[in-house]
């Protein structure tokens, strides 16, 4: 809540000190396509990365949980009115919250090591808006809008790739489908 309110904040303020907007190059399908491969290969990275370093400290912790919920659901299966039997749906359910709640936490890990990596990797300049930007009018922009530009660029880069590979080739898919379906409809060849 206090992000989104500064984010509005600051947004307001440089909209308020910027009559001039940023304009974007023309570009084809395959254009589009070949200007998002680096930033689809630095997803493939970050995602991998993350991957690697996550199961590596935490798949032993997760194995065993899921294990001990392995466990219980054999106590459930016990014939009632046994030692074993009383008390197994407790001792499941508390394994399956256990190992929920592991899963939810690892994930929130993931996601924050994939956008501080999604940073790092923005702020070295492979970023998703400035591919499309017409870098000569963008020169004559003044200095805290484009500040501001590259400041918001890294930050949904980041963002981007955090999301992973599987988002941006949908993305990127549905795109150039669009392109395709316009193209033909354009000159004919439609539906």
């Amino acid at each position: 809540m206090i992000i989104g309110l500064v984010a509005m904040v600051v947004a307001a303020i440089v909209a308020a000190n910027t009559t001039d907007i940023v304009r974007f190059s023309p570009f084809t399908a395959g254009e589009f396509v070949q200007r998002f491969t680096p930033l689809f290969l630095a997803s493939l990275f970050v995602e991998r990365t993350v991957e690697v370093f996550i199961t590596s400290w935490r798949d032993l912790a997760s194995m065993r949980l899921k294990d001990a919920q392995k466990q219980a659901k054999l106590a459930v299966t016990t014939p009632e009115g046994t030692p074993a039997a009383a008390g197994a749906q407790d001792a499941l359910t508390t394994a399956q919250r256990a190992l929920t709640d592991y899963q939810a936490e690892t994930r929130r890990w993931a996601f924050a090591g994939s956008v501080f990596l999604g940073v790092i990797v923005a702020g070295l300049g492979v970023r998703a808006f400035g591919l499309f930007v017409d870098s000569g009018e963008f020169e004559d922009l003044r200095q805290a809008q484009r500040v501001a530009f590259h400041t918001m660029d890294v930050i949904l880069t980041a963002g981007v790739l955090a999301g992973g590979s599987d988002a941006l080739h949908q993305f990127v898919t549905t795109f150039t489908g669009f392109m395709t379906t316009t193209r033909k409809n354009l000159t004919g060849g439609g539906p």
